[in-house]
């Protein structure tokens, strides 16, 4: 089989891909081609290139390729994702963890603020081997947290990481010590009546 014939197989197989009726383009050397080689290796399309492909009313293949390049850059927007988990929840930077490691899927699970979701015996266990002492204190300080809030009416505080004041005042309360009058007014001020 000569290259025009590969060619011209391999065109009708993208076109077939890219949902493009057989009536439009059908020479290999087309503009079309060139569009459908490039979303297929990978090469970010133009705006140019979509702007013809609108004209030429072929929507439903602007869509594919759209679809296409965001699942390109898909790894890397979850690896700053995973950046950011691994801050938040003080996973040390020397510590190596692969995309793939199941620690990642733990702290997502925390972090979807299901205030009800407890770790597994195992969860903890494969976060103690790694050595996470520190995350696994924050993350029972965020359910003590969450408990707190709960039991002295100050669930209007949306955010789970036990931020100060609140958390240490709260803590107070909770073993009953005697709030000082600075405390008592950060309460007022941020209008945790029922708290007071």
């Amino acid at each position: 089989m000569d290259n025009s014939e590969l060619q011209k197989r391999h065109f009708a197989a993208l076109k077939e891909k890219y949902k493009i009726g057989q009536d439009k383009a059908t020479a290999p050397d087309s503009f079309l081609y060139l569009i459908l080689r490039k979303a297929e290796l990978g090469i970010q399309v133009t705006n140019i290139e979509f702007q013809w492909l609108a004209e030429n009313d072929l929507f439903q293949t602007v869509e594919i390729i759209y679809l296409q390049q965001y699942e390109a850059e898909e790894k890397q927007r979850l690896e700053a994702e995973f950046i950011q988990l691994r801050t938040k929840y003080h996973i040390p930077e020397d510590l190596e963890l692969q995309i793939s490691s199941p620690v990642y899927s733990i702290l997502w699970k925390l972090d979807t603020g299901d205030t009800g979701y407890v770790l597994t015996d195992s969860e903890i266990e494969l976060l103690t081997d790694r050595g996470l002492a520190d995350t696994i204190t924050l993350i029972g300080n965020i359910r003590d947290f969450s408990r707190l809030k709960v039991d002295y009416k100050a669930s209007k505080h949306l955010d789970m990481f036990p931020e100060e004041p609140l958390y240490s005042i709260l803590k107070k309360l909770d073993v009953r010590e005697q709030l000082s009058d600075s405390e008592a007014e950060w309460l007022f001020e941020q209008d945790f009546e029922e708290t007071l």
